[in-house]
């Protein structure tokens, strides 16, 4: 999932929670920075670094959901943080639900073949607009416009959900809206490659 997928994921996840509680506690910011942070790190650990054969995995798991949760927790003296942390990671992993190595390090997964270079990709777009050039086959690996266009609605649509300045019935519509977009993302997308992962990925 692209980054307006992620963060609409934890916007929702989050206000959700709030709102069970019947209190605005659980801040948003460390949900965001889950719903960012675990791409930024894995695919730059298996692009440049090449310590792992996929792009999901130091920050793709439980294991970091709880370690965050509680390093956040002690260092804030906030619980409230460490559980936003948690919410905002455990979106992130909802969305890239097609493969993620839920137990990992404690358990050994059959890694999936890494068919783009995401991190590179991402650099080369940058360096490809910059130059104002068509995007190189490396660049032009990493998009797929139409599963963005439609993360970029849904996110739009959780903005306006959220925001006070529009009517109530104009936000629930807004929120089916963001509900029916990922639908079709995950049917569009997802489904087939995450039941084909399924039978051939996983634990050892």
């Amino acid at each position: 999932m692209y980054p307006p997928g992620h963060l609409a994921i934890d916007l929702i996840l989050v206000s959700s929670a709030n709102r069970m509680i019947g209190k605005n506690i659980i801040p948003m910011w460390p949900a965001l920075i889950a719903a960012i942070l675990p791409d930024i790190v894995d695919k730059v650990v298996t692009d440049y670094l090449h310590w792992m054969p996929f792009g999901r995995n130091y920050l793709h798991n439980l294991t970091a959901v709880f370690v965050g949760m509680v390093f956040l927790w002690l260092l804030s003296s906030r619980w409230e943080i460490g559980v936003s942390w948690a919410i905002g990671l455990m979106g992130h992993l909802i969305g890239d639900f097609v493969f993620i190595p839920w137990f990992w390090p404690w358990f050994d997964y059959v890694w999936p073949n890494e068919t783009r270079q995401i991190a590179q990709g991402v650099v080369q777009t940058v360096m490809d607009l910059a130059q104002g050039k068509e995007l190189s086959p490396l660049a032009a690996a990493v998009w797929q416009y139409g599963r963005l266009i439609m993360e970029c609605v849904m996110f739009g649509a959780v903005l306006i959900y959220l925001s006070n300045r529009f009517k109530s019935s104009i936000r629930t519509f807004a929120l089916i809206v963001s509900l029916c977009a990922w639908l079709y993302i995950v049917i569009q997308w997802d489904w087939a490659p995450f039941m084909w992962s399924f039978e051939h990925f996983g634990i050892k």
